[in-house]
């Protein structure tokens, strides 16, 4: 089970740059993606650190592991993936079947 959520989780990484980099009008595209994947770099320091916290270690390098941990990092990690999916469904916009140029001039599809 855990297997198959960390497949389906992960799958979605491979659309986020395809779709990041259709939400910028074309003549910002270039940058767009750049800050796009600038603030992905930051989630992946802030993560794992957000993570130590969560568990409760003093050593934000490399905290330790233990049992009683596991409920608190997995509730960590189900809040990012809920915080995620909740920007994704009320604020992301819907690309399918639109041109670019549709796009930049915000036209409905």
């Amino acid at each position: 089970m855990i297997g198959a959520a960390l497949v389906l989780a992960d799958s979605s990484f491979a659309v986020l740059a395809l779709y990041t980099s259709e939400l910028w009008p074309s003549r910002l595209r270039g940058r767009g993606n750049g800050i796009s994947y600038g603030l992905g770099g930051i989630g992946k320091i802030m993560g794992p650190l957000g993570l130590a916290v969560a568990v409760g270690s003093s050593n934000l390098i490399r905290p330790a592991a233990t049992v009683d941990s596991i409920l608190p990092a997995f509730g960590y990690l189900a809040a990012m993936f809920a915080i995620a999916g909740f920007f994704y469904i009320f604020v992301a916009r819907e690309t399918k079947g639109r041109t670019f140029e549709e796009i930049d001039n915000k036209k409905p599809a």
